[in-house]
């Protein structure tokens, strides 16, 4: 399998696992998404098209080993009020326990992609941080 290499990843309320039977509904009530089999079902057919959801690129918490990504820093956003969330934290720590470069950001009290519509007293935050770990990232000294 070949994958791409970059200077790093800046992953923002990422969907990190689209199998079937891992829908996660922790914070349904406070975040803007559903995270429930049906919606799963379209993100699928939308996103993964033919490809299967076991495969690593479209759901890396499926793959054995994260090693791919082991000279890519990482830097995920997330909401505290995250649908996805546990599987955020899961990514995160499996990165961690492999030796990879991952920084997990959590902003409390924000849901998915939260970024993307300018909520909240985190975006400033949030903004900073994404830009200062771009250009470490660029720059080549990790996150």
């Amino acid at each position: 399998m070949h994958f791409f290499f970059s200077k790093g990843l800046m992953l923002i309320s990422p969907l990190l696992d689209l199998r079937p039977g891992v829908s996660e509904t922790d914070n349904d009530v406070f975040d803007i998404i559903s995270n429930d089999e049906a919606s799963r079902k379209i993100l699928a057919a939308l996103y993964a098209r033919q490809t299967s959801t076991d495969h690593p690129l479209v759901s890396p918490l499926a793959t054995s080993s994260l090693r791919h990504l082991r000279n890519t820093p990482i830097m995920i956003q997330s909401g505290g009020n995250e649908v996805l969330r546990s599987q955020i934290q899961a990514f995160a720590q499996r990165a961690e326990r492999e030796g990879l470069d991952c920084d997990l950001r959590t902003y409390g009290g924000m849901p998915h992609v939260f970024q993307a519509y300018a909520l909240g007293p985190c975006i400033e935050q949030s903004n900073a941080d994404m830009r200062a770990f771009c250009e470490r990232a660029l720059a080549g000294t990790g996150s």
